[in-house]
């Protein structure tokens, strides 16, 4: 089922399209990853979905609802995280899940506001005024006010700044269970893969304002599996790497001693017996597999023609 649909959102400022008819859609259980690096437009694109930002042309629908029609249909169905909100700071943890949940219209449940402090490791600091609580803890703070209305969508905007690697993996676990366990639709953005490549389903790449791609987590990794990278271990790097690019015509970075090749795997093998044949000694090859960021950084690049 359709949870989060955004069809050709455009934003324009003095007639230069700054989102520019972005399209993807996120179902019952799915993580949508929208990744793009800073100044892509993925913020953006979340506050047009929320309408937040008014939308110059196409739409956005949030559990079937038009959002530019207005939130109160979606509101109490959907948990928001935005690193900018703020909260009253005299409040302590637990007075600030009670208060949006009474926000939002949603009967506050002292067990379920326990259950969420507990599961983000804010228990023993719930009584704690805000104004004392460290940057990681406001951001799980932010997060577990996004849960107290018991979600079926959560739109998360880049939540894993300011926590630590442990932090952000327990966190990783907890969107897991609620898009597996409950059906929960995620959509999460992010700055690069490597905080949410265990845990997306879907991803969609933008640059500059536009889709660049929109792949499912398999077919990204089928996309990437022809293309690896090969490192040629050798006591001769720099002659080693000069014969590559003079007969493959490959681009070559050195490692130590190792040189590294882009190419496709049935060319090593051809590779290695050139190498040996013009007496430059091989001692090994490795094939390392590009990872899913790398991948981003190609179809960027691949965009922008370079």
């Amino acid at each position: 089922m359709e949870k989060i649909v955004a069809y050709n959102l455009t934003k324009k400022e003095k007639d230069f399209s700054i989102i520019d008819e972005v399209s993807f859609t996120v179902h019952e259980g799915e993580i949508l990853a929208l990744v793009g690096q800073e100044h892509s437009g993925k913020t953006l694109v979340t506050k047009l979905i929320q309408s937040i930002s008014r939308i110059n042309s196409g739409n956005a629908a949030i559990n079937g609802h038009d959002t530019a029609q207005g939130l109160r249909d979606t509101a109490q169905t959907t948990g928001v995280f935005i690193d900018a909100q703020n909260f009253y700071n005299e409040k302590n943890c637990y007075e600030t899940l009670e208060h949006n949940a009474r926000l939002l219209g949603k009967r506050f449940m002292h067990t379920q506001a326990m259950n969420i402090l507990n599961l983000l490791g804010l228990k023993k600091v719930k009584s704690v005024p805000l104004y004392l609580l460290n940057p990681s803890q406001m951001i799980r703070l932010k997060l577990a006010v996004a849960l107290i209305a018991m979600p079926n969508i959560l739109i998360l905007d880049e939540p894993f700044k300011s926590l630590t690697e442990e932090e952000a993996r327990e966190v990783r676990k907890i969107l897991k269970t609620l898009a597996d366990d409950f059906d929960v639709a995620i959509l999460i953005t992010a700055r690069d893969f490597s905080g949410v490549e265990e845990i997306f389903d879907t991803a969609a790449i933008i640059d500059d304002g536009m889709i660049v791609s929109v792949k499912s987590y398999n077919e990204l990794v089928r996309q990437n599996a022809p293309y690896t990278k090969v490192g040629i271990s050798t006591p001769m790097p720099n002659s080693a790497a000069r014969f590559i690019e003079q007969t493959f015509g490959y681009e070559t970075h050195l490692c130590g001693s190792d040189v590294i090749v882009d190419t496709l795997p049935d060319k090593a093998q051809m590779m290695y017996e050139e190498l040996t044949k013009n007496k430059i000694t091989v001692y090994g090859m490795t094939r390392i597999n590009k990872s899913i960021g790398e991948l981003l950084f190609d179809l960027v690049k691949k965009r922008q023609g370079e």
